[in-house]
């Protein structure tokens, strides 16, 4: 039996998740997306993972470049989080960080993560990008919280 469409995205919203944007940079333009599905796949070799929907601008640039960025977002960064979803305010303009590792980041993130390409693997309607993290910068924080539809705060 097929699983209704709107029941599996209603179980997965109550998965909390962190928020993160990845950046990748093609020819000075620097193309950003939100993104939830991000993960730890081995510390060593030190590889993280992203999905990617294949509709996303981002999503062939990536594979083009060879490499990506990873900012992990802090609590009152949604503003961001929102921006790189698609859903700017009319006058809202993002300025990026450019760290030493050079992949532009968002300034003020908890973490940033430099990444080259290590592997591509099919996901259905979204590509899963596998990142050889190159680089990592943190800073002390509360992180961004996604939970049913809403951002949210870490409760101590």
């Amino acid at each position: 039996m097929p699983v209704d469409a709107k029941a599996f995205k209603d179980a997965l919203a109550r998965f909390p998740s962190g928020v993160t944007v990845v950046t990748v940079e093609e020819a000075g333009e620097v193309h950003g997306i939100t993104v939830s599905a991000f993960l730890s796949v081995s510390l060593s070799p030190p590889l993280i993972l992203v999905s990617i929907d294949k509709r996303a601008k981002s999503h062939d640039v990536i594979p083009r470049v060879g490499r990506f960025a990873v900012s992990v977002l802090a609590e009152g960064q949604d503003p961001v989080s929102n921006y790189f979803a698609g859903y700017k305010q009319p006058d809202q303009v993002v300025e990026l960080a450019r760290p030493d590792m050079g992949t532009p980041v968002v300034p003020d993130a908890l973490a940033w993560i430099d990444c080259s390409l290590h592997q591509v693997v099919d996901g259905g309607d979204h590509t899963l990008y596998i990142g050889q993290v190159e680089g990592v910068t943190t800073r002390d924080g509360a992180p961004l919280i996604y939970y049913r539809g809403r951002y949210r705060a870490l409760a101590e």
